[in-house]
C-alpha cells in the first residue's frame, strides 16, 4: 500500500524522535563520564595527605557527586524538570555516610524526607546545603570518635520548608566559630532562595535549620542572584 503524505509525515517524526533518544542517552552516558573525571581529576590535582588537600578532594567529590544524582533524576524526568527529592536526598547522605566512614570512624546518617517533587535548580541548592553541614559534623563534631550519627530531615509544612541536620558531637560556640568557607556557602544559598538559617540550641550536638517558602521549591527561574563561594 502506497503512503500517504501524513503516513510519511508521522514515520518521519518517529524516526526523528527515536535519533533524539539516542542521542540524549549518549549525552546522558558522556556527562555521567565526565563527572567523574572531574572527581578523578581533583584527586590528581591535590595529591597530598596534607589537610587543605584533603578538603579539596572532599569538597569536591561530594560537590560532583551531588550534581550527577541530580542529573541521573533529571534524565528520567527530562519533561518537567523536577526530581524527587526524597529520592536525591537519600542518594546524597548515602554517598556522604561512604565517604565519612573510613580509618578515622564510621559516620551513620540517615534522612528522613516526605515524598515531594522539587525542581533541579532548587534541589541542587539544597543539596549543597545538607553537603556542607553534614561534613562539618562528620569533621568535627565526632573529631577523634571511632563512631557517630547525623541525621537529616526535610519537611513541608503550612508553607514553609524546613530543613534540619543534626548530630550529637560536642557542639560548638556559633558566637565563637570561625564563619569560614563552609558557612559562606550557606548563608549565600539561603540568601537565594530568600530562606533563613539558624543553628538552634541543644543540651548535647549541634542542630542546623534552614526555613523557608514552600513555594520556591516548585517555581521556576526562582533563584535570586549568583552565589559566590
Amino acid at each position: 500500500m502506497e503512503q500517504t503524505g501524513t503516513t510519511r509525515t508521522c514515520c518521519l517524526a518517529q524516526h526523528q524522535l527515536q535519533a533524539m533518544s539516542l542521542m540524549l542517552r549518549e549525552a546522558d552516558h558522556r556527562i555521567a563520564n565526565s563527572l567523574q573525571a572531574v572527581i578523578a581529576l581533583s584527586h590528581s590535582a591535590a595529591p597530598g595527605d596534607d589537610e587543605i588537600s584533603r578538603r579539596i578532594r572532599d569538597h569536591l567529590s561530594t560537590s560532583v557527586s551531588a550534581i550527577a544524582t541530580v542529573h541521573r533524576m533529571l534524565s528520567v524526568a527530562q519533561q518537567t524538570g523536577m526530581i524527587p527529592f526524597d529520592l536525591y536526598l537519600e542518594e546524597l547522605v548515602t554517598g556522604l555516610g561512604i565517604l565519612w566512614s573510613d580509618g578515622t570512624g564510621r559516620r551513620a546518617i540517615s534522612s528522613l524526607c516526605q515524598q515531594r517533587s522539587v525542581r533541579a535548580e532548587i534541589a541542587v541548592r539544597l543539596g549543597m546545603i545538607v553537603n556542607e553541614l553534614v561534613t562539618n559534623s562528620c569533621k568535627y563534631a565526632y573529631e577523634g570518635c571511632d563512631h557517630g550519627e547525623v541525621r537529616v530531615s526535610f519537611s513541608v509544612n503550612d508553607g514553609t520548608f524546613v530543613l534540619l541536620v543534626a548530630d550529637d558531637g560536642r557542639g560548638f560556640d556559633v558566637s565563637a566559630a570561625t564563619v569560614g568557607k563552609g558557612r559562606r556557602i550557606v548563608a549565600g544559598i539561603s540568601s537565594q532562595l530568600g530562606s533563613r538559617f539558624r543553628y538552634q540550641p541543644a543540651c548535647h550536638g549541634t542542630i542546623a535549620i534552614l526555613t523557608g517558602p514552600a513555594d520556591v521549591l516548585l517555581a521556576r527561574n526562582a533563584v535570586k542572584g549568583v552565589l559566590h563561594a
